[in-house]
């Protein structure tokens, strides 16, 4: 398991056989009491579990920058006590962009459904490619939400402007 995240960001415990994990627990510094798990922190999550469970380790590794959040529907509240099972399912690639699904359950009961799109540093971008990330956001608008950029290089930056 390969991130550069350590604690208190570290918030996958372990994986294996295609799936994350992430114990909840009430004594964490994010969570306080009997409060519930922010939903951004779910996010965070799939996040998490995609760089581990969708990367070669054999590839060495690996900068990934988030670099936005598409959708994320909360099915229930996530408390102390959870152990939740995160599985991820790489989607459509944009050049060195992809997009990432995740499945967040708890119990076996579903939690959060999240669709990330994650950018490894894009040092070009082209009209095809110009045009799908266009294409993506009109998509992201469409369903009420607002996709983020960052950290984009000076080229890419340039044309998106």
């Amino acid at each position: 398991m390969n991130l550069p995240h350590r604690f208190p960001f570290r918030w996958v415990d372990g994986a294996g056989a295609g799936i994350a994990r992430a114990m909840i627990t009430a004594n964490s510094t994010w969570l306080r009491g009997n409060a519930a798990l922010p939903a951004a922190f779910l996010a965070e999550l799939v996040a998490q579990a995609a760089a581990i469970l969708l990367v070669d380790p054999a590839a060495g590794p690996q900068q990934r920058w988030l670099a936005g959040i598409d959708r994320l529907e909360m099915h229930r509240l996530v408390r102390a006590g959870d152990l939740l099972e995160i599985e991820v399912v790489a989607g459509r690639r944009f050049g060195t962009a992809m997009r990432v699904e995740g499945v967040i359950s708890a119990q076996g009961e579903p939690v959060a459904d999240v669709v990330i799109l994650e950018m490894e540093r894009v040092i070009n971008l082209d009209t095809t490619g110009l045009d799908a990330l266009e294409s993506l956001h009109r998509t992201i608008v469409d369903n009420g939400c607002r996709m983020m950029i960052a950290e984009a290089t000076e080229q890419p930056l340039s044309l998106l402007r």
